[in-house]
C-alpha cells in the first residue's frame, strides 16, 4: 500500500512534471493488487497523466466500479488514448443513458462530454443517437443538453473556447445553434435508427 507521504511525493512529482515511468508502475501496482483501494479515484487521475496505453487495461476495468467519481477518473484517464475510444464506447453509452448508482448525475455528465470525443475519433451510430436524443428530449435536463452540445461541437473538431460559446448560447437562449442542428441532421439522414 502506498503510504500517505508516498503518495504526497507522488502527486507533487506528477504535478511538476518529474515523474517517471517508475513512479507510474508503482501507482498502477496498487491500483492493479488492491481490490478498491481507498484513493482509486485518486490513484487513477494520477495513473492517466502518463498518457501511456499499456495502462490502459488497468484504467478500463476501474469503469465497471460503483462508485461514480472512481468511474469518472478512470473515464477522464481514459479519454487521451483513441484506441481505448473504440473500447469503451459500449460503457461510455451505458453512462450517457445513466445508472442508478449515480445520484447526482455526474458521472452522467461526464460520460456525455466523453462521447464528444469518442465521436470525433470513431463512427459509432449508436452512441451519437444518445446525444441526438438528449438534445431533443423536452424532459432533458438543461445541464445535459448543454454537456451535449459541447460533445457535438467537439466532435466535430471545434476549439474549446467554442464548444463554450455554443453551450452559453444554448443556456441563454434555449435554441440549438445551427451547427449543432445540422449535425442533428445530418446523423438522422445518415444513421437512421440503429
Amino acid at each position: 500500500m502506498i503510504e500517505p507521504k508516498r503518495l504526497e511525493e507522488l502527486k507533487g512529482r506528477i504535478s511538476s512534471g518529474l515523474a517517471d515511468d517508475k513512479d507510474y508502475r508503482e501507482i498502477a501496482l496498487e491500483l492493479d493488487e488492491v481490490p478498491t483501494p481507498a484513493n482509486a479515484a485518486v490513484l487513477i487521475a494520477m495513473l492517466g497523466n502518463s498518457k501511456d496505453s499499456k495502462y490502459v487495461t488497468l484504467l478500463t476495468r476501474y469503469l465497471n466500479h460503483r462508485e461514480p467519481f472512481t468511474v469518472q477518473s478512470a473515464l477522464v484517464a481514459l479519454m487521451y488514448d483513441l484506441q481505448a475510444h473504440l473500447d469503451i464506447a459500449d460503457k461510455v453509452m451505458e453512462l450517457v443513458r445513466g445508472v442508478d448508482w449515480d445520484e447526482e448525475s455526474e458521472l452522467r455528465q461526464s460520460a456525455i462530454v466523453a462521447s464528444g470525443k469518442i465521436l470525433k475519433y470513431s463512427d459509432t451510430p449508436k452512441l451519437a443517437w444518445e446525444i441526438v436524443r438528449i438534445l431533443e428530449s423536452p424532459a432533458e435536463d438543461i445541464t445535459c443538453k448543454a454537456l451535449a452540445v459541447e460533445a457535438v461541437a467537439l466532435s466535430m473538431g471545434a476549439h474549446p473556447a467554442k464548444w463554450s460559446e455554443l453551450s452559453r448560447l444554448f443556456e441563454r437562449s434555449g435554441e440549438l445553434p445551427p451547427e449543432i442542428r445540422e449535425w442533428i441532421s445530418m446523423h438522422k439522414e445518415r444513421d437512421q435508427t440503429p
